[in-house]
């Protein structure tokens, strides 16, 4: 179980994390309500028009700004002394950004045909991959000493 006390950073960007997972293919999201919507002309019109300034940059600046909070996050905890809440704090940070992959992968496939953000994503996916790995065995062998 995991302890969140006051953590609002905590709470916050693991609830994020989690509203990324959960986007669909074929979905796109609008960063300032944090709702989803799927693609369609109304979408598109909404987004060109409405949506104060929503864009797929702005998506990606949103999901890269908290990626980068949670590993900041976890740099912390890391570095922290060891107690139960901080276990439970880096295991749920690492579980939710392994699960914010399949949302990733899914907004890539809704962009199939932008080159350059499929391959901005592909790099942030192979990103947090690459980091949750090596965090997840620095974080085994630092509980087993």
């Amino acid at each position: 179980m995991v302890h969140y006390d006051d953590d609002d950073d905590f709470i916050n960007i693991v609830s994020k994390l989690k509203f990324i997972s959960k986007i669909e293919q074929g979905e796109k999201i609008d960063t300032q309500s944090l709702t989803a919507f799927t693609s369609s002309f109304a979408t598109r019109l909404y987004r060109t028009f409405f949506s104060r300034g929503e864009s797929r940059d702005t998506t990606f600046r949103f999901i890269s700004d908290v990626i980068n909070k949670a590993f900041g996050l976890l740099k912390q905890y890391l570095s922290e002394e060891s107690d139960k809440k901080n276990k439970d704090n880096i295991n749920e940070l690492i579980h939710s950004l392994e699960l914010s992959v399949s949302g990733l992968q899914n907004l890539s496939d809704t962009y199939g045909k932008d080159r350059m953000y499929v391959s901005l994503l592909d790099t942030l996916i192979n990103s947090v991959k690459s980091k949750t790995t090596t965090i997840r065995k620095l974080n085994e062998k630092k509980v087993n000493k």
